[in-house]
């Protein structure tokens, strides 16, 4: 947990105006900031939803980041893109996964992969999570207005 508090102290330290400008936005007396942001206070720790406002004013997931690692996960953000039409965004999410096979496929000719092969099988990937993540926002789209 060590980590997590310090990475929520340099996110606060690292604010615009340090811990008394975010002490300020977040209408927190200063010293109650500080104390409630020292590591080294077990005593006084930061409530959960003052994590999420320091990160919302922050911009900062450094500390959403090191909490995911600590259950052995990855904070990534999700795509709002969605696709006005439902076939569409299924032939997209299926193309996709074909190019990334067809790019292993490719890459493993010589049973090895390259560096730059494996920059490009993980941008491929990154293009598929996209796809998937645009066709979930077109089904809830299409849930959502049927159910209204």
């Amino acid at each position: 947990m060590d980590s997590l508090f310090i990475t929520l102290h340099k996110t606060a330290l690292d604010a615009e105006g340090g811990i008394t400008g975010l002490a300020s936005r977040l209408v927190v007396r200063q010293q109650t900031m500080i104390n409630k942001l020292n590591p080294d206070d077990e005593a006084s720790e930061p409530k959960i939803s003052e994590f999420v406002r320091i990160m919302k004013d922050t911009g900062d997931t450094a500390p959403l980041d090191e909490l995911c690692r600590m259950f052995g996960g990855k904070f990534v953000s999700r795509s709002c893109e969605k696709s006005g039409n439902l076939l569409a965004a299924i032939l997209h999410a299926n193309s996709e996964h074909g190019e990334l096979s067809l790019q292993i496929e490719d890459a493993l000719s010589d049973n090895e992969i390259s560096a730059d092969e494996m920059v490009s099988l993980s941008r491929q990937m990154q293009n598929i999570r996209l796809s998937i993540e645009s066709l979930e926002n077109t089904l809830r789209d299409k849930h959502e207005k049927a159910v209204v």
